[in-house]
């Protein structure tokens, strides 16, 4: 089996450029990478080639991405319907996003933060 380190993509901090993500990752020897929210909300946007020659591009470079941290802030417990509804409808296009990149685990939050760092705070 080969083992390769694992590192979660908002490491290398505000990287709005996903190309120098990756090769930020890669070139500090990580092989395997957690989605962030972050980037997991900008990268629902993009168009199914968009997300190919992205996944592509990572695997030329070594990094494969086996999980993503779907949305945060968002509240899939909400008594109010229209809102969780919404909720559950961002985190499906997240799914997908995940289907596109190879993405086989998906992290999340099912209360949101405010109701997470009540519990823990």
């Amino acid at each position: 089996m080969n083992k390769r380190l694992s590192i979660w993509s908002g490491a290398v901090g505000d990287c709005e450029d996903p190309i120098k993500m990756v090769r930020q990752i890669t070139t500090a020897g990580f092989g395997y990478s957690e989605l962030s929210s972050a980037h997991s909300r900008r990268f629902i946007t993009w168009r199914v080639s968009e997300r190919e020659s992205f996944r592509s591009f990572a695997e030329s470079e070594g990094l494969l991405f086996r999980q993503g941290h779907l949305l945060n802030q968002v509240d899939l417990s909400s008594t109010d319907q229209a809102k969780r509804l919404g909720f559950i409808d961002d985190e499906k296009r997240c799914l997908d996003l995940y289907l596109d990149l190879g993405i086989e685990i998906g992290v999340i939050h099912t209360g949101g933060w405010k109701r997470f760092f009540k519990v823990f705070h």
